[in-house]
């Protein structure tokens, strides 16, 4: 079946899962820096098309296999969407924004490590409003509304916590 060609390429660690491949990613790109060529950004396009093309093939297949499961894959997990996510920060490094967007996008970054240990939290308080959420709207709106959710949750709680001198080196 679908699931058993895709099964191979989750990146999955005991005790840690996805998010320790993406840790070490971010931290050789943070240490190493990125070459911004033409050809990069050309490889990133591609790559990350290609990979929008294989996620949105293989949802489909799981959703004719069970209609209730197209939102089986787990982001955190997953080569091709992690690659596709890789890809389009590279191609965002291309961008050029104004102060105001640069520094919200320098707070926010600061507060990636503290929102990302905060995200299984913020997922168990906010399941009961994205139930109530999912019984009224399209699921998949009601998992971007959820992630959004997360993610402001996440900022903020960490935001306060960086505050904090004894807690601010560690997020």
């Amino acid at each position: 079946t679908f699931s058993d060609l895709v099964n191979p390429l989750n990146l999955y660690l005991p005790l840690f899962g996805g998010y320790l491949w993406l840790l070490f990613l971010g931290q050789y790109f943070a240490r190493f820096g990125v070459k911004k060529t033409k050809a990069g950004a050309y490889l990133a396009l591609a790559l990350f098309f290609i990979m929008l093309v294989f996620n949105i093939t293989a949802t489909y297949f799981e959703y004719q296999k069970s209609s209730a499961a197209y939102l089986f894959f787990n982001n955190q997990t997953f080569l091709p969407i992690v690659a596709e996510a890789v890809c389009f920060f590279y191609l965002a490094t291309f961008l050029k924004f104004g102060p105001k967007i640069s520094c919200l996008i320098s707070k926010s970054g600061s507060c990636a490590f503290g929102i990302v240990l905060m995200a299984e939290l913020m997922i168990a308080v906010l399941t009961p409003y994205y139930l109530k959420l999912y019984a009224i709207v399209h699921p998949l709106l009601a998992v971007l509304v959820l992630e959004l959710c997360v993610f402001a949750a996440g900022f903020a709680v960490t935001a306060v916590l960086k505050k904090i001198p004894l807690i601010k080196n560690y997020l």
